[in-house]
């Protein structure tokens, strides 16, 4: 299973301006002498969960004072990491899976395969459809992988919505994920995380939220551990785009030589440049609002905000 450091080393990304299933597919057991990817554990990957946990991130800063957009809120009880999925929960879940699922670095990505399933959690919510995942090199735990709602194909990744369902509504959600490892830079050439809320109120509105990059990159220090994630630059943008049913919001969120650590406690940022950039609501004296913190030390920040009224303000 992939290091969770993966997920504490992207929080920084969205988080530091806060601090100024289960499942069982049957193919495999304990007498194969190969290891396989079964479902539980690719449900239970941590790189499926990336994006959700990215979003609450994001969707966690508080703008209201700059006088912008919220950033849509995925109603509650809908987010795959507040339902999380655990090999313990093989109950809920049930599935299939096709392609070659070897797993010889037993990291719980196969060499190239689909995994369909539908787990239940309490006795309202269903979430089902379909995962892809591969594995660039399997016999390195550290070497990069895609992971994509639907199947690959010649063009990349379907894209294929899974469907989380309640007597709320339904929540449709696609992610395409494209991690390539080049000396000790992980490139994420695809970084794609989609959901739309559609309510069964029919006069409630829909409400919808979309990440992309294409640029972003983490470098992991020669710290000379086995732990690529826990020390590390990271470089590029996302931009976050979508609707609470009103408002449209629009914000990038850009690193540049930003340095988590472990030994820092305050986000795990000691140095490098965050700023977010987002559209203001119409009629503010300014088009857009933009907040650049400056990291030197651990713990310590230079943040300059231009909000939404025009105002400069230096922290």
């Amino acid at each position: 299973m992939r290091n969770l450091k993966l997920l504490t080393a992207i929080f920084p990304l969205s988080m530091v301006l806060i601090s100024c299933g289960g499942g069982g597919d049957g193919s495999s057991d304990s007498s194969q002498t190969v290891n396989q990817a079964t479902t539980e554990e690719l449900l239970s990957n941590t790189a499926v969960k990336i994006g959700d946990q990215l979003y609450e991130g994001l969707s966690g800063l508080n703008l209201s004072s700059y006088n912008v957009p919220a950033i849509p809120q995925m109603p509650s009880g809908f987010n795959i990491s507040s339902a999380s999925i655990s090999k313990q929960q093989v109950s809920n879940c049930s599935g299939s899976s096709t392609g070659d699922l070897t797993d010889k670095d037993d990291d719980g990505i196969p060499v190239n395969g689909t995994y369909s399933f539908k787990c239940t959690y309490g006795t309202d919510i269903i979430w089902e459809g379909e995962i892809s995942a591969r594995d660039d090199d399997d016999n390195d735990r550290l070497s990069g992988f895609d992971v994509c709602t639907g199947v690959f194909d010649t063009g990349g990744c379907t894209k294929k919505s899974t469907v989380m369902t309640s007597s709320l509504g339904k929540v449709e959600r696609i992610f395409d994920m494209d991690i390539d490892k080049v000396n000790s830079t992980y490139n994420f050439t695809t970084f794609y995380h989609k959901w739309i809320f559609v309510p069964t109120n029919t006069t409630s509105p829909t409400i919808y939220a979309t990440m992309e990059s294409n640029n972003l990159s983490y470098t992991a220090d020669s710290d000379g551990d086995n732990d690529p994630w826990n020390n590390g630059t990271w470089n590029g943008a996302i931009t976050l785009t979508g609707s609470d049913g009103t408002n449209l919001v629009s914000i990038n969120i850009t690193a540049t030589d930003l340095h988590i650590t472990d030994g820092c406690s305050q986000g795990g940022v000691d140095r490098g440049t965050l700023s977010i950039t987002g559209n203001c609501p119409a009629g503010s004296s300014n088009e857009t609002f933009n907040i650049t913190a400056n990291f030197s030390n651990c713990g310590t920040k230079s943040l300059t905000i231009t909000d939404c009224d025009g105002n400069v303000l230096n922290f």
